[in-house]
């Protein structure tokens, strides 16, 4: 059995309307960023748990999928391709006062469920707001890769072979956050930021990705008992600790 350690898939956020912060020149652009939003939405409402639509008419958008975790990462792989190409041109203006004013007013804000912070007293958890793009790709990628890792754990019983390359494709996800996402948004981050938001906790988070796909085939028993142990005792008691 292993490890079932899900605090990285309860992320929240809070709405974004990307069609009232950013000029669109033409029609077509201002339906992109309708699709965007409402692209977004969907993800939101789904992780947020407020989603209206009921499991038959969800499994039927979702093309006969059953399982809300698939569904979950359908969504987000609609969403990901539109936002990228939005990140890669608000980057390139990124100097440009508009683009900073546009970009602030869509306050993105994302909770931290490996913060442990839950609102200073205030009911609901903590929303960490960064005025970057690159943060809106950061944390979608972060949920991105701990579904995967959802839902592996989800087929682990019943397929090996999918569950280790479910697990492997998180890994690879964490290792592009660690690499390229992350460390150019090191910039624009608060004094007071969430971990996701840094290379070195992406970096772990690929590492038991990828040895939790290789426990699957590679080690005894013994073994496999051992680092559930470990892992365990790192990743909920002392992960703040190692990306301090």
């Amino acid at each position: 059995m292993l490890l079932h350690f899900r605090d990285p898939a309860k992320l929240r956020t809070k709405t974004i309307l990307y069609e009232e912060s950013f000029y669109a020149r033409d029609s077509g652009t201002l339906e992109q960023l309708k699709e965007l939003s409402s692209r977004r939405q969907a993800i939101q409402d789904s992780i947020n748990g407020i989603s209206t639509i009921t499991p038959v008419i969800a499994r039927e958008m979702a093309g006969g999928i059953t399982s809300p975790v698939l569904q979950d990462l359908q969504k987000i792989e609609r969403y990901l391709p539109l936002l990228e190409n939005l990140v890669t041109c608000v980057v390139e203006k990124k100097q440009n006062r508009n683009v900073i004013q546009w970009t602030s007013q869509l306050a993105i804000r994302w909770t931290s469920p490996l913060s442990g912070q839950s609102g200073r007293g205030l009911k609901g958890p903590r929303y960490f707001q960064v005025d970057d793009m690159r943060y809106e790709l950061g944390m979608t990628l972060n949920l991105y890769g701990a579904l995967l890792r959802e839902r592996a754990l989800e087929v682990v019983c019943t397929d090996k072979a999918e569950a280790a390359t479910l697990f492997r494709r998180a890994s690879g996800v964490y290792v592009h956050l660690a690499k390229n996402v992350l460390p150019p948004l090191k910039a624009s981050l608060p004094p007071e930021s969430c971990p996701e938001v840094t290379p070195t906790l992406a970096s772990i988070m690929s590492i038991i990705c990828l040895a939790e796909a290789q426990v699957l085939f590679c080690l005894p028993p013994s073994i496999v008992v051992l680092f559930q142990s470990t892992v365990k005792n790192i990743t909920m008691k002392n992960l703040h600790i190692l990306i301090a």
